[in-house]
């Protein structure tokens, strides 16, 4: 928060809004701990399906694709890290409930974010209050559900 102290001139004007800035975590990481659980299955039963498809395909020597084989290793790779961090947001952290005790959203990437609805769509992000006065001011601060009880 930044603050500053002026002496209010004569007339002068006070502006205060709110706004809601863009976070940087990822719309598709959010999620309850119920539907990262989902999500979670989902990703394993990608990944047993692929090495059973690669176990077959050894058994029967029908590996003559290196490329998609390669391409389908990496895929693995890249399933299995995000099921191994699913795992471990879910076991570091708790359900978030929000001001009616309802469960709402948590992000993986930053969790204190939300998702929030503005005219342009849905955005992944904080609110914040701005106020202004005389163009020469400006408080800006995020606020956090702890904070708003």
């Amino acid at each position: 928060m930044v603050k500053c102290s002026l002496e209010p001139a004569p007339r002068s004007a006070l502006g205060i809004d709110g706004c809601k800035m863009p976070s940087n975590a990822s719309k598709e990481h959010s999620g309850t701990h119920a539907e990262f659980a989902k999500k979670q299955k989902k990703i394993n039963r990608a990944v047993r399906r692929l090495l059973a498809k690669h176990r077959e395909e050894d058994a029967s020597g029908q590996d003559k694709n290196h490329t998609r084989r390669a391409a389908e290793k990496k895929n693995i790779a890249s399933l299995r890290k995000a099921s191994r961090r699913i795992k471990k947001f879910c076991a570091a952290t708790e359900d978030r409930k929000g001001l009616k005790g309802k469960v709402v959203k948590s992000n993986i990437t930053d969790n204190e974010s939300a998702k929030m609805l503005t005219s342009h769509g849905v955005i992944q992000g904080y609110n914040g209050v701005a106020a202004v006065l005389q163009g020469v001011c400006i408080y800006c601060c995020t606020l956090r559900r702890e904070q708003l009880g």
